[in-house]
């Protein structure tokens, strides 16, 4: 329906994530999309290998599954943080109103949320209402799919349905105004 222009792989150093971004032509305006997926959390991965060696009943064992869960969850949160600084970049120099969203693995507490929020605003605060949750397990309590705006964009709708669909995780939609 819109011409889309400027279409661009993103990639991270050190990470097989990455994102897209893209210039959509809406009349007279340009709106960049930038989509992310950022550098997961890689608990579900290693889950079986630390239960598995949590199970044994080796003390050593399980020193060592724990080391593992949290320098694996310590790296990780460092490449999201550089990759939270490469979005910001391409936001700060759009010369577009931005649109940034996707999977990006982390809590409103984190860094990343926190870096991205200096410069985009999130539509959840914008427009969404009450509780939301986009990860669809433990216990749907977390929040880790965002859409961030251009504060000269007005967001009007933003919602996270609980649909079943192929994923661990709800879609996010959120509709803005173009001034």
């Amino acid at each position: 329906r819109y011409p889309l222009e400027n279409r661009r792989y993103i990639t991270y150093r050190n990470s097989s994530n990455g994102g897209m971004s893209c210039d959509v032509i809406v009349g007279a305006d340009t709106l960049r999309i930038i989509n992310n997926h950022l550098q997961t959390t890689s608990v579900s991965q290693k889950r079986r290998k630390w239960e598995r060696e949590l199970a044994a009943d080796d003390a050593r064992r399980e020193v060592h599954a724990m080391e593992d869960a949290v320098n694996t969850l310590h790296g990780n949160f460092l490449k999201r943080a550089e990759q939270a600084d490469s979005i910001c970049h391409y936001a700060q120099s759009s010369p577009y109103p931005v649109l940034v969203c996707g999977d990006f693995n982390t809590l409103p507490s984190s860094y990343t949320y926190h870096r991205l929020s200096q410069v985009l605003r999130d539509g959840f605060k914008s427009a969404g209402r009450g509780y939301m949750y986009t990860y669809r397990y433990a216990k749907r309590l977390l929040r880790i799919d965002y859409i961030f705006h251009s504060p000269d964009l007005e967001c009007t709708y933003y919602d996270s349905p609980d649909l079943e669909l192929c994923s661990d995780h709800n879609p996010v939609l959120m509709e803005v105004r173009l001034h």
